[in-house]
């Protein structure tokens, strides 16, 4: 109350107003230092719980529940029809698939877990126009 009458006037301040100004300013400061700190501890308490919720989604994600056969079956409709590659490459010499290329099925499937590599590398289907 006493700073909004101050702030409605235009006279000087009093030593006593000053002093009590200034005590406000650094408790102020000070209590505005500690709510940093405590938004800080609850920013990363928050992040590492969204973490952990991530965590969470991953593990119950219906992809886990694939049984290899399936995952088999899906990786194999990943690989170019050869038929149908083999007259892109015949009639586009700038098409740049290369079955040894590592962004290319089967390379990246192998690359997700340790599942699908094992997997991948047990299906000879899947190298077969290597």
């Amino acid at each position: 109350a006493r700073v909004a009458t101050l702030l409605n006037g235009n006279n000087a301040l009093h030593d006593a107003d000053r002093a009590e100004l200034r005590a406000f300013l650094d408790g102020a400061k000070r209590d505005l230092v500690k709510y940093d700190a405590k938004m800080n501890a609850l920013r990363k308490e928050r992040d590492e719980l969204q973490c952990r919720i991530q965590q969470a989604r991953n593990l119950l994600h219906p992809i886990r529940t694939l049984d290899d056969d399936v995952l088999f079956e899906i990786f194999a409709h990943c690989l170019p029809e050869w038929p149908a590659l083999e007259r892109k490459l015949l009639t586009r010499p700038d098409t740049d698939y290369s079955s040894l290329n590592s962004k290319y099925a089967p390379w990246t499937l192998s690359q997700v877990c340790s599942q699908w590599r094992r997997v991948a590398l047990s299906a000879p289907r899947l190298w077969s126009t290597i």
